[in-house]
């Protein structure tokens, strides 16, 4: 079994709290696999690079 790669836009100092798995119509595009919320808040996607 492979481990999941992703590639993440920015994270610029902070930790990621959690993980979101995208609804349905998001992960239609195929590539997109998720949303992480950050400690201050901001929101960081998340890409399947297996996908990509």
């Amino acid at each position: 079994e492979t481990p999941v790669r992703f590639a993440v836009d920015t994270i610029i100092g902070n930790m990621p709290l959690m993980v979101m798995p995208l609804g349905e119509l998001l992960s239609r595009a195929g590539a997109f696999s998720g949303v992480g919320i950050m400690e201050n808040g901001g929101i960081s996607i998340l890409l399947d690079m297996d996908k990509i």
